[in-house]
């Protein structure tokens, strides 16, 4: 049970709805409000920094959550001493996710006395739900069961819940201010038991009208590679359509088997959001590249050379072309399609 003593709850989360979901489920079973608590949005490239900006501030007496996000090559060192640390000082620290770990990551992160908790078989929400009533000794309400089938329903693809794709629109917010704001009002929401209301329904028709705005420009970039094994990109410069919506359609209309979401994150970089269907597993690619997610749904990162950056300042088709030539090397050499071609 968590005592009186409990100074504050410190929560690290995805940057989405489930890790938004996950976060407003610890602090229902936990009976706390927002106020009672810290919440940090981080990706698995940079938790590290968001634990690096709490180090000082957490104390003994406090409790650190780690949701749905998963394990990070890159920078499992640095999480592990930083964790070392936190320990130290009478924290009590858990990690819930669904991603796919490398079991000596697991065991690294558990060496510090931290609560590593991964079950694949259910979003970030569910895990959290599911684990943490367990631990601290409540009861799964009918509330916690409605929000985590309608969170699962998109984040994990499964789209067997109406509410799914409406919360999943809805509950949408880019990283400025103003995005911050609303994401903290949806965690309220949850954290009082409210789902659905009409302020959830105006900004799903504030987002589905720049959803519809959106798409024509970035499907127009649409690139495609390979046969058997069939590898289709876009560069999309909105925050609005979401990628899972974009990578759905990409999909549906090429008919491929990997689906990249290709956006600008540097001079040199951009970021890859991988989508797939059945016969091909974007986490091992994601991995190859240093990032991580699930079979269907993966995050990286990719370093490009000079010339196809400056090239691609006047031809985005040429970077798009570049990037998914690599993905679809990586996918063969890794296995990543189910069936292959022939190099």
């Amino acid at each position: 049970m968590v005592s009186n003593n409990v100074n504050k709850i410190y929560i690290i989360t995805h940057n989405d709805l489930d890790g938004m979901g996950g976060a407003a489920s610890i602090l229902r079973i936990l009976n706390k409000k927002l106020n009672d608590s810290v919440i940090i949005f981080a990706e698995p490239y940079n938790v590290e920094k968001a634990i690096e900006g709490i180090i000082d501030s957490i104390n003994k007496g406090d409790y650190l959550f780690l949701v749905d996000i998963g394990s990070n090559k890159n920078n499992i060192n640095n999480v592990y001493n930083y964790f070392k640390i936190i320990n130290k000082k009478g924290v009590e620290i858990y990690w819930f996710d669904h991603h796919v770990w490398d079991e000596k990551d697991i065991q690294l992160i558990k060496s510090t006395g931290t609560n590593v908790i991964v079950d694949t078989s259910t979003c970030g929400t569910g895990v959290a739900i599911k684990y943490a009533s367990k631990i601290f000794g409540k009861d799964i309400d009918n509330f916690s069961v409605k929000l985590e089938k309608a969170i699962c329903a998109s984040d994990i693809w499964k789209w067997d819940d109406e509410l799914g794709g409406k919360l999943f629109r809805a509950a949408y917010a880019n990283g400025n201010f103003n995005g911050l704001e609303w994401k903290f009002r949806v965690i309220e929401k949850f954290i009082n038991g409210v789902i659905w209301d009409e302020e959830m329904e105006e900004h799903l028709k504030q987002y589905i009208k720049k959803e519809l705005e959106g798409y024509d420009k970035i499907l127009s970039t649409l690139k495609t590679y390979g046969n058997t094994c069939k590898v289709s990109g876009v560069f999309k410069d909105t925050d609005i359509p979401s990628d899972s919506i974009v990578g759905a359609m990409i999909l549906s209309r090429s008919n491929s088997d990997i689906a990249v979401i290709i956006k600008k994150k540097g001079f040199n970089l951009v970021s890859l959001s991988l989508r797939s269907r059945d016969r091909a597993n974007v986490q091992i690619i994601a991995k190859n590249l240093g990032g991580g997610g699930h079979p269907k749904a993966s995050g990286a990162s990719l370093t490009i050379p000079l010339y196809v950056t400056l090239i691609s300042v006047f031809d985005k088709s040429f970077l798009i072309k570049y990037v998914i030539k690599n993905i679809y090397s990586i996918a063969l050499n890794n296995n990543s399609c189910l069936l292959n071609e022939k190099s």
